[in-house]
């Protein structure tokens, strides 16, 4: 399912604009994106595109992808990755398996 396929809702969560498909648009996942979304801008201040992605290897399981704009130097960068895993796992998350982030670093 790409993003068009699988475009089932479509809106916002803060100021960002979400395009989700079945993974996300269920209730429980949507409150958990909710959450992952806000540590995320906390992390990686501006902008901020979420999608669902289809897993390339694995059929029928798919992600919801937070991509993001990283500026600063490679060690910055990994460190603010490596919090935003950090509070990922310690999350109270139902399914942060579901989760994934994209880094653009500039």
């Amino acid at each position: 399912m790409n993003e068009t396929e699988s475009a089932s809702d479509t809106g916002t969560i803060g100021n960002s604009p979400v395009v989700v498909g079945a993974v996300a648009a269920q209730r429980q996942t949507r409150e958990d994106l909710e959450r992952v979304v806000g540590f995320t801008k906390e992390i990686f201040p501006g902008e901020l595109e979420i999608r669902e992605e289809d897993d390339p290897e694995i059929p029928g399981v798919g992600y919801v992808v937070l991509s993001v704009t990283a500026q600063g130097s490679v060690e910055e960068v990994v460190a603010r990755n490596d919090r935003w895993h950090r509070e990922l796992r310690g999350s109270s998350l139902r399914r942060p398996e579901l989760f994934r982030l994209s880094i653009d670093a500039q």
